[in-house]
């Protein structure tokens, strides 16, 4: 609001069904708060790509490595974090990836070469 002129902004309660914003004060500080929440909005959008895979929470340690280095290194090469299941979740074999679409591909793909070459490794 102070980056435009002081505008008003006013969102939505939460837990309302309403995605209306509502954004007052003189003409052009309006149009550059607009646009600022829609470029806020586009890059929120393309930074909360998502996708799931699984794997035997026996694995998982395995997956991270020691230290996390293993998946320090899946982010790097890929920019997509990773989320393992904590233990109060009720699906123990779920793995989140999220970032842009492009590195939680990659990140799948790693991570999928890496679970198959475990489970190969233990028969």
């Amino acid at each position: 609001m102070d980056e435009c002129g002081g505008v008003s902004i006013k969102f939505p309660p939460e837990g309302s069904n309403s995605d209306k914003v509502l954004i007052r004060g003189p003409k052009d500080d309006v149009e550059k708060a607009k646009k600022q929440l829609l470029d806020l909005l586009n890059e929120k959008e393309t930074n909360s790509y998502t996708l799931e895979i699984r794997a035997k929470s026996q694995h998982h340690r395995f997956l991270i490595g020691r230290g996390g280095a293993n998946i320090k290194k899946v982010r790097e090469n890929t920019g997509a974090r990773v989320v393992f299941p904590t233990p109060s979740d009720e699906d123990k074999e779920l793995i989140t990836i999220i970032g842009k679409k492009e590195g939680v591909e990659a990140a799948k793909q790693e991570l999928l070469k890496a679970i198959k070459d475990l489970v190969r490794r233990v028969l």
